[in-house]
């Protein structure tokens, strides 16, 4: 009996060649640029899903082990202080999926205070005005009526000696 050549190596000749593939193609500097987002990497708009998802992945690029305590700290780091102060107060977290669970509850039972606590009577909190962008000040000041009026550009007066040649080729009789 012949033996069959996956039997022998426990892989097909095809998933070698995609491996090696992959391998000669690979980034190298990905696992450098991973860690280097993940410490930049905060939570943003509130957004605690996403934030846990893109800290995965780049844990994931960066080859991090999610449950050592160096990686929980930078998880607990790019989370709002009063989230994290909440996640160690009620939950103690122990590990990443400990870490993830928390954040999830704390952050749902943040909103659910937000929730009750609205006051839909009260007047929304006026923006906050741009600070000075030159000639684009009155632009934003201008936004519903709001502020003085933004001084409109002025074009140069036209000077009525000057030949237009906009007009393209001229065709002349003879």
């Amino acid at each position: 009996m012949e033996d069959d050549p996956e039997e022998l190596y426990g892989r097909s000749p095809w998933a070698i060649l995609e491996e090696d593939f992959k391998r000669s193609f690979v980034d190298y500097a990905q696992q450098e640029k991973a860690q280097d987002e993940l410490q930049k990497l905060k939570m943003t708009g509130g957004n605690i899903d996403e934030y846990i998802s893109d800290f995965q992945m780049l844990g994931h690029q960066a080859h991090m082990d999610l449950n050592d305590p160096a990686a929980m700290r930078l998880f607990a780091r790019g989370l709002p202080n009063a989230l994290t102060d909440a996640c160690v107060d009620l939950d103690g977290p122990e590990s990443f999926e400990q870490w993830r669970n928390a954040a999830q509850r704390q952050h749902r039972a943040w909103l659910k205070k937000q929730a009750i606590h609205c006051d839909y009577n009260k007047p929304p909190a006026p923006k906050p005005q741009v600070p000075n962008q030159g000639h684009w000040q009155g632009l934003w000041n201008n936004r519903g009526g709001r502020g003085a009026q933004a001084p409109r550009p002025q074009l140069q007066r036209r000077d009525p000696n000057t030949m237009d040649t906009s007009a393209g080729k001229a065709t002349t009789e003879e």
